[in-house]
């Protein structure tokens, strides 16, 4: 700020003199500082608070055929691993898939029974819980793209049929009108008697009721627990699970991601 010194006969204004900022920021003249470090990180999944799984298709994948299928959340659970021992049931490997922005996809042939399959979890995961999965299934037919390893701990998620998508978590399917065809996200959040199904949709639910209370212990992906049926004939891009219901703002950050990341169009 200026300086005024005042005389018997005159005022006299001195202006601001220079600083010498000591942070090696140069010097200021009435001007803001400089802003170090630049912009901040682009947002990922791997920041979501209670961040349990995540796959992404072009990060830990071995194979092609997939025969593995690495874990990104951080939590250190290797048991939260997919993986498929026998050679022909596993999924193919899509470097670049143009119905998903050239981003890569594992691919699953109903056909051929592909599935991929974790361990026992360190730790369950217990409700309220949210899965995102993004990837769709071009028939018609019932096909689950993720449930648990076991008959009592189970969080489902199926294309119910050519107009639908469901989500089962021990008790009753949640049904709701969703064409699953083609690209698109599924939001799913178990929560007991109030459990949420959205489609290409994180605003306004799909559907809502109770999906049951269970806890999932292991996962299973693309075909319903035991691999022995309603095996998912399609593309998967990405799969994430996180413990509790996952806040507005992160839903406002994950609808952008995806958006840019695989031209969908979430709202």
């Amino acid at each position: 700020m200026q300086t005024e010194i005042w005389t018997p006969n005159r005022r006299i204004v001195r202006p601001p003199a220079l600083r010498c900022d000591p942070f090696g920021m140069g010097l200021a003249f009435g001007r803001p500082p400089k802003i170090l470090g630049g912009a901040p990180p682009a947002f990922t999944p791997g920041s979501l608070a209670g961040l349990q799984l995540w796959l992404r298709a072009d990060l830990g994948v071995t194979g092609s055929p997939v025969s593995a299928w690495a874990d990104q959340s951080g939590v250190g659970d290797a048991n939260r691993n997919a993986a498929q021992v026998t050679a022909g049931r596993r999924p193919a490997f899509n470097a670049s898939n143009a119905s998903y922005n050239n981003q890569p996809t594992v691919d699953f042939t109903a056909a051929s029974l592909h599935y991929l399959i974790t361990g026992t979890w360190s730790v369950a995961l217990a409700q309220p819980a949210t899965w995102i999965i993004v990837g769709h299934d071009p028939s018609a037919t019932t096909d689950v793209v993720i449930d648990g390893i076991g008959a009592g701990n189970r969080h489902l998620v199926d294309r119910v049929d050519a107009a639908n998508v469901g989500m089962y978590g021990g008790s009753i399917v949640v049904s709701g009108a969703g064409n699953w065809q083609s690209k698109g996200c599924v939001l799913a959040e178990f929560n007991g008697a109030t459990s949420k199904l959205f489609f290409n949709n994180f605003t306004t639910a799909t559907a809502t009721g109770s999906a049951g209370a269970v806890s999932l212990t292991g996962l299973t992906i693309g075909a319903v627990q035991g691999a022995g049926a309603y095996f998912w004939n399609g593309p998967i891009a990405e799969i994430i699970a996180v413990s509790g219901l996952v806040s507005t703002g992160d839903k406002a950050s994950l609808k952008a991601y995806l958006n840019a990341r695989y031209a969908t169009s979430i709202v």
